[in-house]
């Protein structure tokens, strides 16, 4: 139950993410979104790159590891504190 709960939770959490991580990563990169404030510079990179792409790309790489590791994190936490 734990391994169950600990991988959706972790789906769910990478999918509701994954849009704003992405657009993180792109405003890392040197002059991307051109200039200007970086509110301004995140809604450029959303224009230019697309919803739909902000929330696809890469995204199942990102499921399988945040999953995954949630699913491990609850089963450390559900067999090492039993009461």
């Amino acid at each position: 139950v734990s391994l169950v709960s600990g991988a959706i939770g972790g789906v769910a959490s990478a999918v509701a993410n994954h849009p704003a991580d992405t657009l993180l990563s792109y405003v890392n990169k040197a002059g991307a979104g051109g200039d200007g404030s970086t509110f301004s510079r995140l809604v450029n990179l959303a224009r230019e790159h697309g919803i739909g792409k902000l929330c696809t790309v890469g995204l199942l790489p990102r499921v399988v590891m945040v999953g995954s590791l949630s699913a491990i994190q609850f089963g450390f936490f559900d067999s090492f504190l039993r009461v």
